[in-house]
């Protein structure tokens, strides 16, 4: 997929700051697992392997830590691939010939050039397992019968309780998982029809039933749309099972309305995910996820996009899952979080349920810190075209890719990271060294990772009270400006209205209205408001509105929707 093109790129970036350990031979340990799965799923050129890839790597060999990995005579690397294996993976089929042409475009490996040698570089490994795998039977979702798969597809002479044990010892981390804050959106429009409505309520209810809910486990909050989008209820309203299913029972369909898709993302992000409306604090690193049940025919397509688009930019990850037999694809992809393969399906059936599930506690699971306590990969790092952090370690350095994911890089030897200028130099550096630009010098202090575990997260602006400096969770400073006549108040810690504003307001209408029936004809609902920070959305009927942009965003025109200034 093109999407990936980024994420190759900055592999390629990383050979020339830093090692690409994905790419040499006999290293070890789970930051280069990690790394190998997020590359080939990144690709989306193979179905969900239902964590089976990861546990492998552990099992096989310890994520290449069990000293036998790298034995002398054997290739196979972390993921042990033997020969024959291997060799099965180069037979010229059509449906392996077509495989072998998807890594060519994806990787820029030629895998009928490659070499069971080749293997013990992991990501060679990591493509050789996979590649087999998905010409054997369908990989099971449930432990026991991946154990049983194992045993019969990858390793005869294998124990299946071996591969148990091991995987539970893989992931005991996830049992201490934090909770979720969780929000439905569903499709109540007349596109759904009543039957299908029926699935998507009986869809949500069995999605719920396979949850812990309560105040410090998983929180859920719904929210349901047809002309209009109404948070149905907030994600601390019902914080038991009982309550929380009768209410999901509780939302009716209305009959022949539209789908205003793009008003229920606006509300998810704007209202659901705050702490007023029951979201844990950010500081407490709740994963936020969205589920999106609809046929993806919304009356707005560009709307729903700049709004999906705005709610990722929140880091809230989103599941959109098609309903019904003509589902507009490009939409429902579109809303999805990336790699949108892993995030976005269709309900044919509830036994689809658990896959769903599944999909969520592995991302969940995923949010799990394992290169460090925090990812500097924020929305804000990369608007700031930040792509590269310091490590704890100052051998080491962070990289991003373009979806932010974060991946832990080596120094050549006998260099260290410098931030300053962002590469490996010969003589380290002292200190804790900020971006250049991103916060005055006479600021530098004001963040730290002790005091943004203490909630010290926003500070007033040594020299612009209009701005103000936001901590991220990784103790990095950023200067967010209060918008149009808005002044920092360090007591409230918000921003307040200037005194001095002049006492014009900004109208409830767009004046003069944009809303004509030529442009609600040519699909176009948005346009510049009476400032930078507002903008005009037109409904079907011509009437027009001027909307908010979120706090410390401006309208841009040039891709309909709010963005950094």
């Amino acid at each position: 997929m093109t999407k990936f093109l980024a994420v190759c790129f900055i592999a390629l970036l990383g050979g020339v700051l830093g090692i690409d350990k994905s790419l040499t031979a006999d290293v070890s340990g789970e930051d280069v697992v990690e790394e190998v799965i997020e590359i080939i799923e990144g690709a989306c050129i193979f179905p969900d392997d239902k964590l089976f890839l990861r546990r492998l790597a552990f099992v096989e060999s310890l994520d290449g830590k069990d000293t036998k990995t790298y034995r002398s005579g054997y290739n196979g690397g972390i993921w042990q691939v033997d020969e024959a294996i291997f060799q099965t993976t180069q037979v010229a089929t059509s449906g392996m010939t077509q495989k072998h042409n998807e890594i060519k475009s994806n990787f820029h490996i030629d895998w009928l050039s490659a070499s069971w040698e080749d293997l013990r570089k992991p990501l060679y490994s990591g493509i050789a397992a996979r590649l087999y795998l998905a010409f054997q039977s369908e990989i099971p979702l449930s432990l026991t019968d991946q154990a049983t798969y194992w045993q019969k597809n990858y390793r005869p002479d294998g124990n299946q309780q071996d591969f148990v044990t091991k995987v539970n010892e893989l992931e005991s981390v996830c049992d201490k998982l934090a909770g979720v804050d969780l929000v439905f959106i569903l499709d109540a429009s007349g596109s759904i029809k009543s039957n299908n409505f029926e699935k998507i309520r009986e869809f949500t209810r069995k999605v719920v039933e396979a949850f812990e809910i309560g105040p410090e486990k998983n929180r859920v909050g719904l929210i349901h749309f047809s002309n209009h989008a109404t948070e149905e209820f907030q994600l601390n309203t019902h914080l038991d099972k009982y309550s929380l299913i009768s209410a999901i029972n509780q939302v009716t369909y209305e009959e022949g309305g539209h789908t205003n898709t793009g008003a229920a993302l606006t509300i998810m992000y704007q209202d659901s995910f705050t702490e007023s409306h029951g979201a844990r604090p950010k500081s407490e690193n709740r994963p936020r996820v969205a589920i999106v049940l609809t046929d993806g025919k919304s009356q707005d397509y560009h709307g729903t996009v700049a709004a999906a688009r705005l709610a990722k930019s929140f880091d809230i990850r989103i599941y959109a899952i098609g309903i019904g037999s003509e589902v507009n694809e490009e939409e429902l992809t579109q809303i999805a979080s990336n790699p949108d393969c892993t995030h976005t399906s269709h309900l044919f059936s509830f036994d689809e349920v658990a896959d769903v599930v599944y999909s969520i506690q592995r991302d969940v699971c995923k949010e799990i810190p394992k290169v460090r306590q925090c990812n500097p990969c924020t929305q804000t790092a990369m608007e700031h075209n930040i792509f590269y952090h310091p490590h704890i370690d100052p051998t080491k350095f962070i990289q991003c890719d373009a979806h932010g994911q974060q991946f832990e890089k080596d120094c050549p030897e006998n260099q260290f990271w410098d931030q300053s200028v962002m590469v490996c130099v010969n003589t380290p550096k002292n200190g804790r060294s900020l971006v250049p630009g991103v916060i005055p010098a006479s600021a530098m202090a004001v963040c730290s990772l002790d005091g943004v575990e203490n909630g010290e997260i926003f500070h007033e602006h040594p020299e612009d009270n209009s701005k103000y400096i936001k901590c991220d969770e990784c103790g990095n400073g950023w200067i967010i400006p209060c918008g149009e006549w808005k002044l920092w108040d360090q007591a409230k810690k918000t921003c307040i209205e200037d005194p001095n504003k002049p006492p014009e307001k900004v109208p409830g209408t767009c004046d003069p209205n944009p809303c004509t029936q030529d442009n609600i004809d040519k699909g176009n609902f948005y346009f510049p408001g009476p400032d930078a920070y507002h903008f005009c959305q037109c409904d079907e009927w011509g009437g027009s509105f001027v909307m908010p942009c979120p706090p410390g965003l401006e309208w841009d025109q040039s891709i309909l929707t709010c963005n950094w200034p």
